[in-house]
């Protein structure tokens, strides 16, 4: 026969463990918030990195690449041809602009790489160039250049007139013949050597005294134009 089992004390009770809790609540979850554009076709991003975060997109790079290839070798031809690489490095502009076929490169991009490359290149002349070599040949820059461009504009604006322009259209069309390309010209210069020359002097001074009397121009074109629009 069986002996009965005693009964436990009332003081004795059962240990009960609690549940642990789930690992979402003992550790921070590391996973993207689910994105509402994820789908099978689109695997979301990986964990931390945001979808803009990553660059897809370089046009600074591209316009950069595609302008030096495009010159050296449109360069390359124009000195083979025995003509200025100016005009190879014009016609790389051409390719690569908006109004042909292909490759069209980031015209913002473009005029500001254009502004820094005008910098350095005049940079570059002043550092071969100083005051006193400007002074030297001022007796002939400075007339000239008045001369030359009071010319030009009085042409001009003589040649607007017949296409039956106002008087002020005809005046900005002269301010624009009168002047030369003083980075076009400063690099075909440069191309020749005579920078340092006595005419390399002459026509460095005289695109100068062109520059300073066009800047002036400019600031009085906009009060010529208000008053002859009041009169």
């Amino acid at each position: 026969m069986d002996k009965p089992r005693k009964r436990p004390p009332r003081w004795f009770a059962p240990t009960v463990w609690p549940a642990w809790p789930p690992p979402s609540a003992c550790w921070p979850s590391w996973s993207a918030p689910p994105n509402p554009r994820d789908t099978p076709e689109r695997p979301r991003a990986l964990p931390g990195v945001l979808e803009h975060d990553m660059p897809h997109h370089t046009p600074l790079i591209g316009t950069i690449v595609a302008g030096l290839v495009v010159a050296f070798l449109m360069g390359a031809l124009a000195h083979k041809l025995k003509v200025s690489p100016l005009v190879g490095y014009l016609m790389a502009g051409v390719i690569v602009g908006p109004f042909t076929p292909g490759y069209v490169a980031n015209t913002n991009l473009a005029n500001e790489l254009a502004e820094i490359g005008v910098i350095l290149l005049m940079f570059g002349v002043g550092l071969h160039f100083s005051l006193r070599d400007l002074l030297s040949v001022r007796r002939i820059a400075i007339p000239g250049a008045i001369g030359q461009i009071a010319v030009a504009t009085l042409l001009g604006v003589g040649l607007a007139r017949l296409f039956g322009w106002n008087l002020m259209e005809g005046l900005v069309f002269g301010l624009a013949l009168s002047v030369a390309s003083t980075v076009v010209l400063l690099r075909a210069l440069e191309g020749h050597n005579i920078v340092q020359t006595h005419r390399g002097r002459i026509a460095v001074g005289w695109l100068i005294v062109e520059d300073l009397v066009m800047v002036l121009a400019l600031v009085l074109l906009p009060v010529l134009a208000r008053i002859m629009n009041d009169a």
